[in-house]
């Protein structure tokens, strides 16, 4: 079997499919917003566009989609305000998962959302930009993928891993319980 550090641009893009694939099957309700239409949408500032990272600050770090975007809790600070100016929520992540997941919670809290179709990854394989979070001026070609399995970048797109301890673990574990339990307002 091949690696995937191994693997060329096409038959990384090939098996980001097949993630995509597969994780578009556990959110069969939630809408998918195709990584050109919201491409477009940021070009065009659309003023009802939020886009929602739910990846972890560290991996925010590295870098992020350009336009209106926020962390999950930059977001759900003024999720009433975004409520009501009847928002349009763009969530993604690594590859779709955790942003699948949050986009069902917003439907299920009255926003209109939908799960950015193959999340970062996708974004990359179609060539678009990044930029740096402390600096949105500032583009990028590094992306953080999670972990080796993940590293499906595009052509030309620099993977960052990191290590995480145990505690690291157990930390985002925890947190991500907290959440489902006691679901910020």
């Amino acid at each position: 079997p091949t690696s995937i550090a191994s693997m060329d641009a096409q038959a990384r893009k090939m098996q980001l499919q097949k993630v995509w694939a597969d994780v578009s099957t556990k959110f069969p309700q939630i809408p998918v917003t195709p990584v050109k239409g919201l491409y477009e949408r940021i070009q065009k500032a659309d003023p009802k566009l939020v886009i929602v990272d739910t990846r972890s600050q560290d991996e925010m770090q590295v870098s992020v989609l350009p336009g209106p975007v926020m962390s999950r809790d930059q977001f759900e600070s003024k999720m009433e305000e975004y409520k009501s100016q009847h928002a349009e929520v763009v969530c993604y992540c690594t590859a779709g998962v955790r942003s699948g997941k949050y986009a069902q919670e917003l439907i299920g809290k009255g926003f209109v959302a939908s799960n950015l179709e193959g999340s970062i990854l996708e974004w990359t394989q179609q060539q678009l930009p990044l930029v740096e979070w402390d600096d949105r001026s500032k583009e990028t070609r590094r992306v953080h993928v999670y972990g080796k399995a993940w590293a499906l970048q595009g052509e030309g797109y620099e993977p960052v891993m990191f290590e995480h301890s145990t505690t690291r673990a157990i930390s985002d574990t925890v947190r991500g319980a907290l959440r489902s339990l006691w679901p910020w307002k």
